[in-house]
């Protein structure tokens, strides 16, 4: 529904991975997020998001509906989630993690 993202998401993945491979044995952790769209991150100028697949334009509040409904926990991730996650990832609690990513989206699964 969100045309090529699903291909750049894998290949950022991809990217990550190879930069751990390289960068490991020199002690560099390599360690992505993944989140779903985060409202308070979204600018809303009054206007209209694209229709990402829904077959119409929608307002900031559909936009931030429909993903919501795309998630298992009918949440959507906070900046404050995905700061805690972050730390958590840098701190030596997650020292042995690497070519990893942490999957913070709330449980949404992409679907056609």
């Amino acid at each position: 529904e969100v045309g090529g993202t699903g291909v750049a998401f894998d290949a950022v993945e991809s990217l990550c991975r190879q930069w751990a491979c390289e960068l490991g044995p020199l002690g560099i952790r390599v360690v992505w997020l993944q989140t779903t769209g985060i409202p308070e991150a979204l600018h809303d100028p009054g206007g209209v998001q694209p229709a990402y697949g829904t077959s119409h334009p929608m307002t900031t509040g559909e936009f931030v509906a429909w993903m919501r409904d795309k998630t298992m926990l009918r949440r959507l991730t906070t900046l404050a989630d995905l700061g805690d996650m972050a730390a958590l990832i840098a701190s030596d609690r997650a020292a042995a993690m690497t070519a990893a990513g942490m999957n913070i989206t709330c449980g949404a699964v992409p679907t056609r």
